[in-house]
């Protein structure tokens, strides 16, 4: 698991913490929000995708079939899951339950990285 972790750390330092520029993997926009998403790995077991979510958007209210891990890593961002919110600044995670409701808003201009488990169809493929 360290090296995993080490992994994800230097990742995260190598991207950028201003403007939206994604290389590499395939890119998604999320309807109803700003917020935009680059993959940095998929299969079917698992995705990993980075996103940007601009200072003051949102993401609805929504749920998906997956495990999903929220590791914040510039910004702050507001996750709410049956109504208790949950405020994530840099370095915090959070883990969110198959079939569990749940929402995001920035408070600041966030990066995210985004892990699935199994690999989230909405994911863009690598």
């Amino acid at each position: 698991m360290a090296k995993q972790i080490e992994t994800l750390r230097r990742l995260t330092e190598e991207l950028p913490e201003l403007g939206v520029r994604f290389m590499g993997g395939g890119t998604v926009e999320y309807e109803g929000s700003s917020m935009v998403g680059s993959s940095l790995y998929k299969n079917g077991r698992v995705a990993v995708q980075r996103a940007y979510m601009p200072k003051g958007d949102c993401l609805d209210v929504h749920c998906h079939a997956e495990k999903e891990w929220l590791i914040v890593y510039s910004g702050v961002l507001v996750v709410t899951i049956d109504e208790e919110q949950h405020s994530l600044s840099v370095g915090d995670s959070i883990v969110i339950e198959p079939k569990t409701a749940h929402s995001c808003s920035a408070l600041d201009n966030t990066w995210v990285i985004g892990i699935t488990i199994p690999a989230s169809p909405e994911y863009p493929d690598a």
